[in-house]
């Protein structure tokens, strides 16, 4: 019924980010926040929604710009990363299952 495997499995990876739990009510609060300590306007959570999937590079570029496919200045851009980044270890420990998981 089933074949052993030639190896032993040592360790196995799971995302639960977005795949499990819902993370982007946190993810939006994060890159708001990010956006506030920059003294830029929040967006709106459907926007910031859009922009999830492709990793928070992409996102902050995004959330940055409000387009998805122009580059922020890259100072901007520096000084962005490491806001978003604090302001998600904060606060993704509120992430909560998606229904049904």
């Amino acid at each position: 019924m089933s074949e052993a495997v030639g190896f032993k499995v040592k360790a196995v990876m799971f995302d639960l980010d977005g795949t499990l739990l819902n993370t982007a009510p946190q993810i939006t609060e994060a890159a708001n926040a990010m956006l506030s300590d920059l003294g830029m306007q929040a967006l709106p959570y459907q926007q910031v929604k859009n922009y999830i999937g492709e990793g928070a590079p992409i996102l902050i570029k995004r959330c940055l710009t409000g387009q998805i496919d122009i580059e922020p200045a890259p100072d901007l851009y520096a000084q962005a990363q490491p806001l978003f980044f604090a302001h998600y270890a904060n606060n993704v420990v509120d992430s909560l299952p998606f229904d049904g998981v």
